[in-house]
């Protein structure tokens, strides 16, 4: 089982996740891709009443336990209450949606690994802000806040991962991108 998290953290996070693609709001777009493999989805947010009016009901909606401490906030708050031990997250300024097919590969490459995560790699660097977690993560996360550090690189640094080759996921991977300006089903 899959816990979804979108990480909407920010003005610029939420103007994003707002931002209209084909008439629906980007976020929308986001959790439907999700839906499709994730059997939770949950949106991390300093401003869930921005997002109610497009969110599903289904969609859990959670705020920063220790904000201030940006992606790392978020993620704190997602793994400490998702029902799941594996999290595939994106974050909401993200420019395009990973297809349900491109999480399923990043997940199965989880399942087949022992590493704490799966990330897609281009001109390779990982981007930490997409991938797939292990709830093991948590115990990192923490420390770091407790520390002060907000660096997504400082977690890389601290946990073992994979990455997968962007270009290996090109065929499977944007079903929008916000200069095309449409949402594909």
């Amino acid at each position: 089982m899959l816990s979804g998290v979108i990480l909407a953290g920010g003005e610029k996070g939420i103007a994003r996740a707002l931002r209209l693609i084909g008439g629906e709001a980007f976020i929308e777009c986001q959790i439907r891709e999700m839906q499709k493999v994730c059997q939770e989805i949950i949106i991390v947010t300093n401003e869930p009443k921005l997002l109610l009016p497009v969110v599903p009901r289904s969609t859990r909606i959670l705020t920063d336990y220790y904000p201030g401490h940006g992606v790392l906030s978020g993620m704190h708050a997602a793994f400490t209450l998702s029902k799941y031990c594996e999290l595939f997250v994106t974050g909401s300024h993200i420019p395009y949606v990973y297809s349900s097919s491109a999480i399923l590969k990043l997940w199965e490459k989880k399942q087949l690994s022992a590493a704490q995560a799966v990330l897609p790699v281009l001109d390779e660097e990982p981007d930490p802000l997409v991938g797939v977690y292990s709830k093991s993560c948590l115990e990192v996360i923490a420390e770091l806040i407790r520390i002060e550090e907000s660096r997504v690189v400082e977690l890389l640094q601290r946990i073992t991962w994979i990455g997968v080759s962007l270009s290996g996921l090109r065929s499977l991977d944007f079903n929008i991108s916000i200069t095309q300006n449409s949402c594909v089903n």
